[in-house]
């Protein structure tokens, strides 16, 4: 029972330095047990020991060891007991605290092992720094600074580093002064750049902390990776991947410094490449982003660094002037824009010829907005777009409200579409001897729910532009067939004329709409016909043949309106896939009185004779005119002279109770 309790506290011994030390203590208690036993049991000497000491050191002894209470003992024996458990404990606890020793040691030699496994392998890089200069590193160190530990070991942390960190900090400063606060006890993280052997540059997240008085370890993450990624990711949220100019968000915060600063020094000069749909079509889109870096770097390098340059999207590119001295002055940037374009850019190898057009805005006033600046310079360009290529336009308030009625139409016309506002009107076509009606030109009206009426001059423009025209004209071309389906029973000869423009005959699915909706309505080929304009054959000659040559094999009559108003060659009078040619109202206006207008008519009549084709004359609003067109053999006339256009209900009427003249 004595040994048991003596090894319950001193098995503590392994744990902690507090119990070596009690260890010890029990040692010294055992050793004066024994000696003042001794003593005790020997009456001789008995006599010489203070009986006070012998209490206190049983007291003591005997209190910290027995946990029960010998009721009835022997003195003698009582301290026999106490000495031979005294001489045991000693024993053991010298025995215990030997063993310990031994385990420490190995123990410390394990921990040390781990330590050093630890610091070498860890994936940040570590370094232990002693009065600011550093003695000693992981092997993650030695890779991040390239250099080897020998080459690291008494350096200064600061002589691996920028000489400013990006906080605009000298580094020997600031890093005393990161020194002073991990001095506190504090763990001080922060940013660092530090430089390699080979001069690259480090981003790094640094712990800092206090080992030891005037000791410090320092736990370098090397965050070159984030950071390069980041810059990567921001870089893109203001510069195009593309050309690598700015974006509209950093364009704008720039265009408005510039307007607070010296507004009357400012021009935005907005510019796209005229043929750019082409060349991608025909190259591939990433042709036309090579072709977009090759604009963007001549632009720059004809400017220098005297603008502001960013691509707003697509082909549309524009300029700040910042520092005009008047405004008169915008031709000479003018001309530099216009320079790079003089001469051929080369796309896979080949030589390829582009043009511009150029808008131009200054601000209004001193309150003139970013974003109304960028607009009205947009504005410009439209307008210059619209006029033709290699076109420069300048912004003006008539061209505002101009902008502002287009968009207005944009607007309702997409409206007019759902509601079905566009519908067809009719102005009859007659054969000039006989005085009958032989058939109809189609033309589109825009009547709105309110009884308004927007002209054709106006809303086809905008339309051909938006590309509602196709839109447009299906529904024209349905509600036509659909209106003509009960006049064709009983006008057996009676002729359809529907106008289609340029954008639809383009579209290769033309010749299927015209099927579909000719077996809808149970119109047969011989009772259509299509007009279009020469424009096509200027355009895509061969791809239009090719599409009316499809028109035509369905049995559907072509005809070419507007002759002479465009810019085809006679050349291509003999290859054209039409079947009639309707001679455009400019060469009536003079008829009959002018010699040289009957010359011009009669010439051109008798040549579209000779070629095969049926002569239909337009405008026709005189008397004498028609009795002229009937004396030199038009095929048909057509005009006011005979008929205004009119609606499908007048068109009835006029068929019922009068076919002829």
């Amino acid at each position: 029972m004595v040994g048991i309790l003596i090894l319950m506290p001193v098995t503590l011994i392994i744990f902690e330095k507090t119990d070596q030390l009690e260890g010890i203590g029990y040692v010294l208690f055992g050793v004066a047990s024994i000696f003042v036993g001794f003593f005790w049991m020997n009456k001789v000497l008995r006599h010489l020991l203070p009986s006070k000491i012998v209490g206190v050191t049983f007291i003591l002894f005997g209190l910290h060891i027995m946990d029960f209470i010998i009721v009835q003992y022997n003195e003698e024996f009582l301290i026999l007991g106490y000495m031979i458990a005294a001489a045991f404990e000693a024993i053991i606890t010298i025995s215990l605290v030997f063993l310990n020793f031994n385990y420490l040691k190995e123990l410390d030699d394990i921990t040390y092992s781990k330590y050093i496994n630890l610091f070498n392998n860890s994936s940040d890089a570590i370094i232990l720094i002693s009065n600011e200069i550093i003695f000693d590193c992981n092997r993650r160190a030695e890779k991040i600074f390239e250099r080897s530990r020998e080459d690291i070991i008494g350096h200064s942390p600061m002589e691996f580093s920028e000489l400013v960190q990006e906080n605009g900090r000298e580094s020997y400063d600031y890093g005393t002064e990161l020194f002073s606060s991990a001095s506190e006890g504090k763990i001080t993280r922060f940013d660092w750049i530090h430089t390699s052997a080979s001069g690259r540059k480090i981003n790094c997240e640094i712990s800092l902390f206090l080992l030891d008085k005037g000791e410090f370890a320092a736990v370098i993450r090397d965050m070159t990776a984030n950071y390069a990624y980041e810059e990567e990711i921001n870089f893109h949220k203001y510069y195009d991947a593309v050309t690598h100019l700015p974006k509209r968000e950093l364009f704008i915060d720039r265009l408005a410094r510039f307007l607070d600063e010296r507004y009357k020094q400012v021009a935005l000069i907005a510019f796209n490449i005229d043929n750019f749909k082409e060349i991608n079509d025909e190259y591939g889109h990433e042709a036309g982003d090579e072709l977009l870096r090759q604009v963007a770097n001549e632009v720059i390098s004809v400017f220098k660094s005297e603008v502001t340059l960013t691509r707003l999207g697509g082909d549309e590119f524009v300029v700040i002037m910042d520092k005009l001295i008047h405004k008169n002055r915008i031709y000479l940037p003018l001309e530099r824009i216009q320079s790079v374009f003089n001469s051929n850019f080369e796309i896979q190898g080949q030589k390829v010829n582009i043009s511009v057009c150029i808008g131009v805005a200054f601000p209004e006033s001193e309150t003139t907005q970013p974003m109304e600046l960028l607009k009205n310079s947009d504005l410009a360009l439209n307008l210059a777009k619209n006029k033709g290529r290699g076109r420069i336009e300048f912004y003006s308030t008539k061209e505002k409200e101009v902008f502002i009625a287009r968009i207005n139409i944009e607007r309702d016309m997409r409206l007019g579409i759902e509601l079905g506002e566009f519908i067809p009107y009719y102005q009859p076509i007659v054969q000039p001897h006989s005085g009958e009606i032989v058939g109809t030109e189609v033309l589109a009206r825009w009547i709105k729910k309110d009884g308004s009426i927007i002209y054709p001059n106006t809303f086809i423009p905008v339309a051909e532009e938006t590309e509602l025209i196709n839109i447009i004209g299906e529904q024209i071309l349905s509600k036509a067939c659909e209106d003509c389906k009960d006049l064709l029973r009983d006008n057996t000869d009676f002729v359809i004329h529907v106008n289609l423009s340029p954008l639809q005959l383009r579209d290769n699915s033309i010749i299927t709409i015209l099927r579909d909706t000719m077996e809808k309505y149970e119109i047969t080929a011989r009772h259509l016909y299509i007009e279009l304009t020469e424009t096509i054959f200027i355009e895509d000659a061969e791809h239009a043949n090719d599409i009316l040559k499809g028109i035509r094999a369905m049995g559907v009559g072509v005809a070419l309106d507007d002759f002479g108003t465009g810019y085809s060659s006679l050349s291509y009078l003999a290859e054209m896939q039409v079947d009639t040619i309707k001679i455009d109202r400019s060469f009536v206006v003079k008829l009959p009185g002018n010699q040289k207008s009957r010359a011009m008519m009669e010439y051109i009549v008798g040549l579209l004779h000779d070629l095969g084709y049926k002569v239909v004359v337009e405008g026709v609003e005189e008397k004498d005119q028609a009795d002229y067109l009937k004396s030199i053999g038009c095929d048909a006339i057509q005009g006011y002279y005979y008929h205004r256009p009119m609606s499908v209900e007048k068109l009835r009427k006029l068929l019922i109770h009068r076919r002829r003249i």
